[in-house]
């Protein structure tokens, strides 16, 4: 005998027993059940099933006499086979794209339906993040064409993350699958992302040469001179500087906010958490030791008589070392790099953010913010837990 597939929708008031009625019914019928979905949304329910049975008019009579008579909803439409096939095609690429911000009358939200329509991405599913106000909305998208490839995806991207931009929204586009949902290493740069300063620039200070410096460090962070060299001409400006005295600011530096909270709830959880550092290595031990972090990598400066020398001692970390750090740490720990985080803000950083899962620019140059799978503009860290998909409550409970 030939079967049949049909799409069962349900909505209308919440009550007990919706659910318990309709599996009951798909029981009796013999009734295959293909897929299911629910969500409750303020009391309202949306209920939906599809089904594949033989026996089709009795079964859907008897659905609808039981709608009617609790005052709910009903929708039955035929489902062709091309139809589930297509869909099975699509949820190869779904993609996740989560924003963070005052949103509850804010312009930002319809703009990006918008672009996610003229990109002929179909939302399946909103979920929000946040409990009160809205400040944090998760969209899961699947193309409504099969030809959606990595052009396709790299354009949808940009445009999402352009937006973001404008807007000073934070925001990440992510590929929906179980590397989302499974992070197990987070790496942050240091230098304007895990503390809210350059600390080179402060050491310079000491020695009343912060103007230049910061320059030097503007230039490299931007993109537009080579790394390992700012590094090094930026060095030789600290000679002569008491290792003591350097200690005793860098102590006094501002961190970056929330990033305390989000680093204790991911030890919590179980994560790696390390710090790679285009900086000096004296202060990212002391941040790793005070913070109780997995690994810190950072350059390693001369000494002599309790002083820098202004020489960089070993292979400079700069952006491939950096990118090899975290691949290096991803094996030492046996994780896969798509279960990986990086956090950073300059162009040094590049690499690193690309070797990841999930790459995330902090505040970030433009150079960073063209590769990275995301950005955060608000410059609070919190903004993270969001991006790897945890509820504010959630955050509340483990920060209690």
């Amino acid at each position: 005998m030939s079967t049949e597939k049909i799409l069962i929708h349900i909505s209308g008031l919440d009550k007990p027993g919706v659910t318990a009625f309709l599996l009951k019914q798909c029981l009796e019928y013999k009734a295959k059940i293909l897929d299911i979905g629910q969500s409750v949304l303020h009391g309202n329910l949306n209920l939906s099933a599809l089904v594949e049975l033989v026996n089709k008019d009795s079964f859907v009579a008897n659905i609808k006499s039981w709608v009617n008579e609790q005052e709910l909803n009903l929708s039955i439409r035929s489902l062709q086979s091309a139809d589930q096939n297509n869909e099975s095609l699509r949820l190869k690429n779904s993609f996740c794209v989560t924003m963070i911000g005052d949103l509850h009358n804010h312009p930002v939200l319809s703009k990006l339906t918008k672009i996610l329509a003229d990109k002929k991405l179909n939302i399946v599913e909103i979920k929000t993040l946040t409990n009160e106000s809205l400040s944090g909305v998760e969209f899961t998208v699947h193309p409504k064409e099969n030809r959606f490839n990595q052009e396709s995806f790299l354009s949808s991207k940009q445009a999402v993350l352009s937006l973001a931009n404008k807007n000073k929204i934070d925001i990440a586009f992510q590929k929906n699958n179980i590397f989302r949902k499974n992070k197990n290493l987070v790496c942050f740069d240091v230098d304007s992302t895990f503390i809210n300063a350059e600390v080179i620039d402060e050491l310079a200070d000491l020695l009343d040469k912060k103007a230049h410096v910061a320059k030097i460090t503007q230039s490299a962070m931007n993109g537009d001179i080579d790394f390992p060299q700012a590094l090094i001409e930026r060095v030789k400006l600290l000679e002569g500087l008491r290792v003591d005295k350097a200690i005793a600011m860098a102590k006094q530096l501002p961190l970056s906010k929330g990033v305390v909270d989000f680093a204790k709830v991911l030890k919590k959880l179980g994560l790696k958490v390390g710090l790679v550092s285009g900086g000096f290595d004296f202060f990212v031990n002391i941040l790793k030791e005070k913070y109780n972090l997995d690994f810190g990598f950072a350059n390693q400066l001369e000494v002599r008589n309790g002083k820098f020398t202004g020489k960089v001692i070993g292979e400079i970390v700069g952006p491939a070392r950096k990118a090899q750090i975290l691949r290096d740490m991803a094996q030492v720990y046996s994780i896969s790099l798509d279960q990986c985080v990086a956090v950073g803000d300059g162009a040094n950083d590049i690499e690193m953010l690309k070797a990841a899962g999930l790459g995330i620019a902090y505040d970030g140059k433009k150079a960073l913010k063209d590769v990275a799978h995301g950005q955060i503009n608000s410059q609070n860290m919190h903004s993270m837990f969001f991006l790897l998909g945890y509820h504010n409550l959630e955050i509340q409970d483990f920060l209690k």
